[in-house]
């Protein structure tokens, strides 16, 4: 299984933010040139981000958190970025595909999308920073 760009994009720039929690906002060129992606593209992902309630732009200075890193979990970002949590094809939509009775690996994709939501899941901003030593 591979996260797109976008994903792994808005998880690095999320943790920046967190670990900016408590400093000043901060601007889509800054994090754009700290992430070494173009500020268009990025525009895309805050866009996104914001409308989810995860981020708020301040107009002027950037953007910061909604919400203290420690509440925001690792599988709310993913799945919003990644636009579903199904790791097939088969599930899009909330409805099965016309083979899903008769599929023998069915089962076995909704366990693997139980157990990657379930880990993601556990896991906050904070988390990440910390685990990297970068958190205030």
């Amino acid at each position: 299984m591979k996260f797109s760009t976008r994903t792994r994009c808005g998880m690095r720039v999320l943790v920046g933010l967190a670990r900016e929690w408590e400093g000043e906002p901060c601007s889509v060129r800054q994090m754009a040139a700290q992430e070494g992606i173009s500020a268009k593209y990025l525009e895309h992902i805050m866009t996104q981000l914001r409308r989810a309630k995860l981020v708020r732009a301040v107009p002027g200075h950037g953007y910061r958190l909604t919400k203290p890193p420690g509440a925001i979990r690792i599988n709310r970002v993913v799945w919003l970025l990644e636009g579903s949590k199904h790791v097939t094809p088969c599930r899009v939509g909330g409805r099965p595909c016309q083979r899903s009775r008769r599929c023998v690996t069915r089962r076995l994709w909704q366990h693997v999308e139980q157990c990657v939501d379930e880990c993601l899941s556990k896991a906050t901003l904070a988390d990440l920073c910390r685990a990297n030593g970068k958190c205030k």
